[in-house]
């Protein structure tokens, strides 16, 4: 009467793209996209559906500015778009199987290293 465990065949394919640039002395931009696929197939499937998100997240795209005021003065602007998916199978739902919508993060931070500390204040999204 033990545990049982199954495991499912999976194909899962994906990249991800980073660029950086030193635009001057004091400033840089920070590009990345990635885009992850999965199908499963449980043991007594015929054939591969999507996989939930939990193993596959949705497409994201990342840009970050990065803006060094004075040497212990740095500051960022962040700007994170995650796409939407429809994790459902046949328009239902269940565990871990919705209609995800995407949706943008834009996250703002300043740091200033004083000599025994360093203060950190930001606006997140």
């Amino acid at each position: 009467m033990g545990l049982s465990v199954s495991r499912n065949e999976v194909e899962i394919d994906g990249f991800e793209v980073t660029s950086s640039w030193d635009i001057n002395k004091t400033l840089s931009a920070e590009l990345s996209y990635s885009k992850v696929n999965g199908d499963e197939k449980a043991q007594s499937a015929e054939q591969f559906q999507a996989m939930n998100g939990f193993s596959i997240a949705p497409s994201k795209l990342t840009a970050q500015l990065n803006y060094d005021i004075t040497s212990n003065c740095h500051t960022n602007l962040t700007l994170m778009r995650s796409g939407g998916k429809d994790y459902r199978i046949q328009g239902k739902n269940a565990f871990n199987r919705r209609d995800v919508q995407s949706y943008t993060l834009v996250d703002c931070n300043s740091q200033l290293e004083l000599e025994k500390c360093t203060v950190t204040v930001g606006v997140e999204n």
